[in-house]
């Protein structure tokens, strides 16, 4: 056990290897110049990682699983393309270091770190809560719809869409071919084309209020229970 004299002629901490060992101070030109205590980590790196994809990836703890803003909604990404992102962003961030942090940092395990340091920041964490939370809101791949007046807006990742439907809206409401349907397929009653046109455009909507279920019936051969 070494002694107090013996301790005071150590050197200090950051001139001493991972166990204790003393090692030679790097070499501040093959570090570009840098500090030695300014150095990557993965929690650095995470935060780096943060800052370039905060609006574009979300991590569900509900699912498991990452998600990714395409432009009019979350969209589940099962291509692993946020480890990717982190991998791409250790190559640069170590590009100008020396090769033995340039080797650490392209390990599968370094990646790895920076994806899960990720998982839990603000930034990307959300659970399923998150998602879809104004039943109003309508996800289209031509905007957001709010149906409470039926008017387009620009897609916002704030509002957690994750729902799309396949087409957009038509400039202008018009749609012989259904009304045509709609018709035929009553037998020209008012009422219940009425009724079929509030409860479709119910269904649109995340409200489950109503408690009702609807029994559509009628002789075979028509489109109409197909459709319903």
């Amino acid at each position: 056990m070494p002694d107090r004299e013996d301790l005071r002629d150590l050197p200090p901490l950051d001139e001493q290897d991972d166990d204790g060992r003393w090692a030679p101070p790097e070499d501040k030109a093959a570090t570009g110049g840098k500090p030695n205590n300014d150095i990557v980590t993965e929690d650095s790196a995470a935060l780096a990682f943060a800052d370039m994809y905060a609006s574009r990836l979300r991590y569900c703890h509900d699912t498991g699983s990452w998600y990714e803003w395409t432009g009019k909604a979350w969209a589940p990404n099962r291509i692993g393309r946020a480890y990717q992102w982190a991998r791409e962003l250790a190559r640069r961030l170590v590009a100008s270091e020396s090769p033995k942090i340039r080797y650490v940092a392209s390990k599968t395990a370094f990646a790895s770190g920076v994806e899960k340091f990720a998982r839990s920041d603000p930034t990307f964490a959300v659970t399923a809560e998150g998602w879809d939370r104004d039943p109003w809101l309508l996800g289209t791949p031509g905007g957001t719809v709010d149906l409470r007046d039926g008017r387009v807006r620009l897609s916002d990742p704030g509002e957690g869409i994750t729902k799309l439907t396949a087409v957009a809206p038509a400039p202008a409401s018009e749609c012989p071919l259904w009304l045509a349907f709609l018709d035929q397929a009553t037998g020209s009653d008012a009422a219940l084309i009425r009724f079929l046109q509030q409860w479709c455009g119910y269904a649109l909507t995340g409200l489950t209020r109503e408690h009702a279920l609807v029994f559509v019936y009628g002789p075979g051969g028509g489109m109409a229970r197909a459709c319903f």
